[in-house]
């Protein structure tokens, strides 16, 4: 039977825990690894998706930054390398990521997944064909020297009542840097997108995977995770989605936009963002964007925080802030 987590911090610092008590040593292809083999759970609200623990560090920015380049089907290492700095040592040729979820899911098989399994959902809410690869056979199976292949391999859409859920599939999943740095929030956002399009309300989202392990580098921070998590102030406001099939690209680019001027060293304030980047859920992730170059440039935040007070971005930008003051 699968385990029950009400969010995604609570599905992080629970198979942590599970994985730190009941996992077994085992060295793969790299360094050696806690693992926990054939590994379930589902996350009853995956809406609430900000993963903020002591000990984590975790960069609500480089998410939301990871997030948008993947559903807006990019590969390029440009545009996330400030938010990741070790992006480029996952990279076969430095330029991109040959794995990239983006154009797995929006052109590398000759089709827009996303489009697809919106069109199915509309043509039939109750279908259970919209399914999204992200692994390659004839790709991933040719280069066994890449340092990229997905780790992700299977997204699953199915309405349940009126809400719609998601399975994911992953052959490997590394808590510490997958799943709580990038994974839980970008499919997050794909399922509340998906949800959006196809006129229903989000459901859960259901974990399946192969190897669920910890690296044995992080298992002191684990401990000190565990030892100090606390749970989270409950939000009062939550932004959700409001846009459509056919403005995502138009939204996409407005994030882009102002992401560009805000990393090229504008001071854009809140209403500004507000103006350039209109859907609700887009100029949330904005701000978040907007807050992290401040921080980066020296500024202060408190406008940010005020614009963002009583959702859980909040709390996620203040520990990132946190981190900056700690950082040398």
């Amino acid at each position: 039977m699968s385990i029950e987590y009400g969010t995604a911090r609570g599905a992080f610092v629970g198979e942590i825990a599970r994985v730190l008590h009941d996992g077994r040593a085992i060295t793969r292809r790299t360094d050696p690894t806690r693992e926990l083999a054939g590994e379930s759970f589902t996350i009853t609200d995956p809406l609430r998706r900000c993963i903020v623990v002591p000990h984590r560090n975790n960069n609500v920015a480089a998410s939301i930054a990871e997030a948008l380049w993947t559903i807006a089907g990019r590969d390029d290492l440009a545009f996330i390398q400030p938010y990741l700095p070790r992006a480029t040592a996952y990279s076969d040729d430095g330029v991109t990521w040959r794995g990239a979820y983006g154009p797995r899911l929006r052109s590398h098989f000759g089709v827009d997944q996303l489009d697809e399994a919106r069109r199915l959902l509309l043509h039939d809410s109750h279908t259970r064909r919209a399914a999204m690869s992200l692994f390659d056979p004839g790709t991933d199976y040719a280069d066994v020297d890449t340092k990229d292949v997905p780790c992700n391999n299977w997204l699953h859409f199915l309405r349940v009542g009126d809400r719609l859920d998601l399975s994911v599939a992953v052959r490997s999943l590394d808590l510490m840097w997958g799943f709580s740095g990038v994974d839980s929030f970008l499919w997050s956002v794909v399922h509340e997108l998906m949800a959006s399009w196809a006129g229903l309300e989000v459901g859960r989202q259901h974990w399946f995977v192969g190897s669920c392990h910890v690296y044995e580098t992080h298992l002191s921070r684990v401990e000190q995770i565990l030892a100090t998590a606390t749970e989270p102030d409950e939000t009062t406001r939550r932004t959700t989605y409001s846009g459509t099939w056919s403005s995502l690209e138009s939204d996409l680019a407005a994030f882009f936009d102002v992401e560009m001027a805000l990393r090229s060293g504008s001071d854009l304030p809140c209403a500004e963002v507000e103006r350039c980047v209109p859907e609700a859920l887009i100029c949330t992730f904005a701000v978040c964007s907007a807050a992290f170059w401040d921080l980066q440039n020296g500024r202060p935040i408190d406008h940010r925080l005020a614009w963002l007070s009583g959702t859980e971005y909040f709390a996620a930008v203040a520990h990132l802030a946190a981190w900056f003051k700690r950082s040398p």
